[in-house]
């Protein structure tokens, strides 16, 4: 999303809630749970002012256990995978 104007676009096509992520960001800082497109275009904005990328993400939001994987890739190929649940740390999507 790199507009308001494209954000409304996708808000008509997701179903409630949605998330809106930066794609550059760690520790949950600028990504938002919105279950409103009040909320949608709110958050958009502090996304925006927390990335230093001229875009965001927005997709529907999915209820689930945090599920990790620590891997090792090399030339686009996968040599290395390690799954794990993450008991160490939960993370959680701001709202």
């Amino acid at each position: 999303i790199r507009n308001r104007e494209e954000l409304a676009e996708a808000l008509e096509k997701l179903d409630f809630p949605v998330v809106i992520k930066a794609v550059d960001l760690m520790g949950s800082r600028g990504i938002f749970r919105c279950d409103t497109s009040e909320q949608a275009f709110s958050f958009y904005e502090k996304t925006m002012e927390a990335t230093g990328k001229d875009y965001c993400l927005v997709e529907e939001f999915i209820e689930g256990e945090p599920f990790g994987c620590e891997a090792m890739m090399s030339e686009g190929r996968l040599l290395y995978c390690l799954p794990n649940n993450i008991d160490a740390f939960q993370s959680y999507v701001p709202t």
